[in-house]
């Protein structure tokens, strides 16, 4: 659009004339603004995070997204100081809702969705506001109040299912305050609970594998798997723990037992092709199987063009990957990206014989954050010294 001659207003004039934007608006008097607005749109390519702005003076500010309702939070705080406990009702009642579960088979938090659903005045008081706000504050910072806040909150607990619920949102603030043998304690207890398990176990996963407890983590893998064979995160933390532990036979088993699954969306997908490439034996199969999915909206995130063009720069398709790496900066912010881009450059410039071009992409990798696990799979790949050199991945066992 540039090369046409559009500027930037124009630009931005073509993007929003294609979404479809409805809000609502909370008000005590139809002409007086008292809380804010919550704006939610389409466009051509799926659903918008629903937006949530406020009027300061004269102009208005995104307060926060549905992706991101951090500053939501610490509004509803405020407000619940000056003792305005409707609108501290009102944004949690507007924010809540929106919040999507972590996978899209809808397992998972967030927390708040359980935590700010009561309708009698009691669920709905000060304490519950403030539980509510630290449920959307501490996942999003590792803020230390906001962890203090639920710690209390849950000694105070004297209902089990509530308890829980509290300890969902821990185990949300304490990964991201990379508190990882609290957030182990904690997804213990969570584990516990029936209704939880499952979110219990996926943290003691994150836990294990910041604290590199590989050994005990493929322990525990392997008696989920042996209870239920179709345990698709049980597979999962198998297949990893294993390729860790150097133990190729128990990995090879289990990536084959999880390929045969007839449930495959798209994070088993994006797992299949990690575990592939970190195995040292990257599969024709996988990526015949990722490359059939490419169309469907569903799987149309940055992180599945991720997986799927490192699948192929290391399976030697170093155009394709290059169109996959292309098609996941199209779904990202720029300002936030971690190593999982450079990692794919560094990848894609070997290919093609640009040594020098490789070493500096994967410099940039390794001083980028890891954001998440699919972002410390590609780190791993990335050799500490000289790895624009040598054109190879870390062999499975030297994986750190």
């Amino acid at each position: 659009m540039t090369l046409q001659g559009l500027g930037p207003e124009s630009i931005l004039d073509d993007v929003l004339s294609t979404q479809n934007f409805s809000k609502s608006l909370g008000v005590e008097n139809p002409r007086e603004e008292t809380h804010g607005f919550r704006f939610s749109g389409s466009s051509p390519v799926g659903p918008m995070p629903a937006m949530y702005v406020v009027r300061e003076g004269r102009k208005y500010r995104i307060l926060g997204t549905s992706k991101n309702p951090e500053e939501v939070g610490r509004r509803v705080l405020d407000l619940l100081a000056e003792k305005d406990l409707k609108g501290a009702q009102w944004w949690l009642d507007k924010v809540v809702p929106d919040l999507q579960p972590d996978r899209s088979d809808g397992a998972g938090g967030p927390a708040a969705r359980f935590l700010w659903s009561g309708v009698t005045p009691e669920t709905r008081g000060p304490e519950a506001i403030k539980l509510a706000a630290a449920s959307l504050i501490g996942p999003h910072t590792g803020s230390e109040p906001a962890i203090q806040t639920l710690r209390e909150a849950r000694a105070k607990a004297s209902v089990q299912l509530a308890k829980a619920q509290i300890d969902l949102a821990l185990c949300e603030s304490l990964e991201k305050a990379g508190k990882w043998d609290e957030l182990m304690a904690t997804a213990r207890r969570l584990e516990g609970i029936h209704l939880f398990e499952k979110d219990g176990f996926r943290f003691v996963v994150r836990a294990a594998t910041a604290l590199e407890k590989w050994k005990e983590l493929q322990a525990e893998a392997a008696q989920r798997v042996k209870r239920a064979r179709q345990d698709i995160e049980a597979l999962e933390a198998l297949i990893i723990s294993a390729i860790h532990n150097g133990d190729e036979g128990a990995a090879a088993a289990s990536f084959t037992q999880l390929a045969q699954l007839p449930y495959a969306g798209p994070e088993e997908l994006e797992f299949e092709a990690w575990a592939s490439i970190l195995s040292g034996k990257p599969d024709a199969d996988v990526l015949a199987k990722l490359g059939k999915d490419t169309e469907l909206p569903e799987f149309s995130t940055s992180a599945f063009w991720y997986a799927l063009g490192m699948l192929q720069a290391v399976m030697n398709k170093p155009e394709e990957a290059q169109r996959s790496l292309g098609k996941a900066l199209d779904q990202e912010d720029w300002e936030t990206l971690d190593a999982k881009p450079w990692a794919l450059a560094g990848k894609i410039y070997q290919q093609y014989g640009l040594e020098e071009e490789a070493a500096d992409a994967f410099a940039k990798a390794r001083a980028s954050a890891a954001s998440d696990e699919s972002a410390k799979w590609a780190l791993s790949i990335v050799l500490p010294a000289g790895a624009g050199q040598s054109g190879k991945t870390a062999p499975a066992s030297k994986v750190q």
